[in-house]
């Protein structure tokens, strides 16, 4: 069965850099992350920071089941963990669940020198369709010949908002070898072409960045 993804969102505290092991918040990322590689159906936890806005942090968290993050957040681990993930951290974050498709699509998405991660919102509920028509986009782009080293779709367990749009929405991940990369895809034809199948008109707002992805090293 395929993995359920915790996304979560936040604003480092000024002066955190990631990548620098010699950095305060690089050292509570891997305290963090040895937490969590001890917790039951916890799979794999990857993170980076936003080239759009590199204030912005965003956690990629591998579980069995929502249902496993859920048993370590009502677990007597979990205050002390909080506690000192919040050092690094302001704010409230954001934390949404996604089951993403096809099978191993996330994991080479999220393996590439960068992942666009794109958000889409509705009113209540998405299209049935939706992963069809994320397909049908991400086929013709291949099928272009654009370099995509992979990619993912799936609903989130929760309801999100944005611009007056409340509902469930749906996430996309596709790895590139660059941003340009991806903007350059945007301008070809065959992305004009198929674009109507990822945005149709029930989609009422969408956010687009995109993030270098580290690892966890244990």
């Amino acid at each position: 069965m395929a993995p359920t993804t915790e996304i979560c969102t936040l604003n480092l505290v000024a002066g955190s850099e990631i990548g620098d092991p010699n950095n305060a918040a690089s050292g509570v990322l891997k305290e963090c992350g040895d937490v969590l590689a001890q917790q039951d159906g916890q799979q794999t936890f990857q993170f980076g920071t936003t080239v759009e806005n590199p204030g912005d942090l965003q956690l990629f968290i591998n579980w069995d089941a929502k249902s496993d993050h859920e048993k370590f957040m009502a677990s007597d681990t979990y205050p002390s963990f909080v506690k000192t993930f919040s050092t690094i951290f302001t704010g409230d974050p954001q934390i949404v669940h996604v089951d993403f498709e096809p099978a191993g699509g996330a994991k080479a998405a999220m393996s590439a020198p960068v992942t666009e991660i794109a958000t889409f919102y509705y009113d209540n509920e998405p299209p049935e369709d939706s992963f069809a028509g994320a397909k049908k986009l991400v086929e013709a782009l291949q099928k272009d010949g654009q370099n995509i080293f992979g990619w993912a779709f799936g609903k989130t367990h929760e309801v999100i908002e944005r611009d007056g749009a409340k509902g469930k929405g749906n996430v996309l991940v596709i790895g590139w070898e660059t941003v340009q990369a991806h903007l350059d895809a945007r301008q070809t034809q065959a992305f004009k072409d198929n674009i109507h199948h990822l945005r149709t008109p029930q989609v009422k707002a969408a956010e687009v960045h995109h993030v270098a992805i580290l690892n966890y090293q244990g």
